[in-house]
């Protein structure tokens, strides 16, 4: 296996929703093309069945129908018919796959069995809802903060993705960012140039050239606290495929460039 890119794995937390499965096979193709491992992870939360035991616990069901208490069994049913669709949506999905793929069936919140199976050299790729309801929910808000804080690094993928094909573009701090380098290797192992937007400052000596095998631009930036709406014009003509931000970037930052731009968006770990 190829791992040039200094990654091992792409491990994948399943939606629950089918139309978001088109980004499940960006993913896919992603792991493959960088030659990845891919671990797709669906969860139950044990938590919902709790509550259908709880007497005070009720459900409205259509109009007319009143409210009820939770039924358990029916509940566990539901459960098991989702878990049946991810698997049949990820096989769907990574079928013709040149690499290692599996499927994992968790118990418990999707954030932890997620998190007690990523290692540093992993990559949690972290789909958007395509309904905009879901991306607001609090479920979603804390599994997309928590990745982004973890060892893993954290690749956020947009519901909407614009291009398969074009450069990889870095955002950095300074010339010594560490992402700089990550956006290289990932450059090379997609077989893209890359582009480099690095703030300089008046005491930084001159970087030295990337040895690479693609092709490098580099382009200095002002300021490494850079806005949404300014990145957004340096890109405007890029025509990227993906972003390389600095370690330590907010999610919601990366979230909303993912959203933005239409291109998946990488922010390295702490590990």
């Amino acid at each position: 296996m190829d791992h040039s890119s200094g990654f091992k794995r792409i491990v994948l937390p399943l939606p629950q929703s089918a139309q978001d499965y088109v980004s499940v096979a960006f993913a896919a193709e992603l792991a493959d093309l960088m030659g990845l491992d891919l671990l797709g992870v669906f969860a139950e939360d044990d938590r919902l069945k709790d509550l259908a035991v709880l007497p005070c616990v009720r459900e409205l069901r259509l109009p007319g129908e009143g409210w009820h208490r939770l039924d358990a069994q029916q509940l566990e049913r539901g459960l098991s018919l989702l878990a049946a669709e991810a698997r049949r949506h990820f096989r769907e999905a990574a079928k013709a796959l040149h690499v290692g793929v599996r499927f994992d069936l968790a118990k418990g919140q999707i954030g932890e069995t997620v998190f007690a199976q990523s290692m540093a050299d992993d990559i949690i790729a972290i789909v958007e809802p395509a309904n905009p309801a879901e991306r607001m929910t609090h479920q979603f808000r804390q599994l997309l903060n928590a990745t982004i804080d973890a060892a893993a690094s954290a690749l956020v993928i947009p519901s909407r993705i614009s291009r398969r094909k074009g450069p990889v573009v870095v955002v950095a701090s300074g010339e010594g960012d560490p992402s700089i380098q990550i956006g290289l290797r990932v450059a090379q192992a997609v077989h893209e140039g890359l582009i480099v937007l690095a703030a300089t400052g008046a005491d930084e000596a001159p970087s030295a050239p990337l040895t690479a095998a693609v092709p490098v631009q580099r382009r200095p930036i002002r300021t490494s606290e850079i806005g949404l709406a300014e990145l957004g014009s340096l890109l405007a003509f890029t025509g990227e495929r993906l972003v390389v931000l600095s370690r330590g970037t907010s999610a919601d930052f990366a979230s909303k460039l993912a959203f933005e731009r239409g291109v998946p968006v990488l922010v390295p770990g702490r590990g």
